[in-house]
């Protein structure tokens, strides 16, 4: 825990980031023990952009599985959406992040993602475990496995089992703006109402009750 803090001060904070949210379902008993092994199924991405003066703009944008899609297909929509630059932001441990990226993601078509992976020490910032008990995530059920246990398991995913796509999308977009705001206040939370991180995560806080959702803290 203490080592994770120490690394997260180190690496300051960024009045530029993102936070990205995965949602991942189990298809297959094995996998349910396998959690980098399980097919993704959604993503949120959470732009934080400074604006002139001391302001801050948010766009937090998802999708989720629908109408047989493919996992490989969310790699398609992260992609040009993935600023080139700046903190990514994850719940997701160093491990788990990259493999689920890599299973979907695809060298040529995806340089971003695919300079992601190859370095995620110099982009990615992963919230230390001990936070995640104070702010409930979205889980998805298991979806029944189709396969008949081959050597070489290619689990399906059956539209018609999945979790509800926009239920999934609203709360992954939950989870991405939850993670950013932790990220932050680690940050912000020992110095005054002037700091960068304490500014924007008023800005957050505005954008959230305009939209009548619930404060984070």
């Amino acid at each position: 825990m203490f080592t994770d803090l120490l690394r997260l001060e180190a690496q300051g904070f960024s009045r530029a980031s993102t936070a990205i949210a995965l949602r991942s379902v189990a298809t297959c008993p094995n996998l349910f023990f396998r959690p980098m092994s399980r097919p993704v199924i959604g993503v949120a991405l959470l732009s934080v952009v400074p604006e002139p003066g001391a302001g801050f703009h948010f766009h937090a944008q998802a999708t989720a599985l629908r109408d047989g899609a493919l996992p490989a297909t969310l790699a398609d929509w992260i992609e040009p959406r993935l600023p080139a630059t700046g903190p990514l932001i994850s719940w997701e441990t160093d491990d788990t992040l990259v493999t689920k990226l890599r299973g979907i993601a695809d060298g040529t078509r995806h340089p971003r993602l695919a300079a992601l992976i190859a370095d995620p020490g110099e982009r990615l910032r992963v919230l230390p475990r001990v936070l995640m008990g104070r702010h409930r995530r979205g889980t998805a059920p298991g979806v029944p496995c189709f396969c008949r246990c081959s050597a070489e398991c290619q689990p399906e995913l059956p539209a018609c089992f999945l979790p509800d796509p926009d239920q999934t999308e609203r709360e992954l977009i939950d989870e991405a703006e939850t993670a950013w705001a932790m990220w932050a206040d680690l940050h912000a939370a020992f110095d005054d109402h002037a700091h960068p991180a304490r500014i924007a995560l008023r800005c957050l806080a505005e954008r959230r009750r305009a939209r009548g959702d619930t404060p984070i803290r």
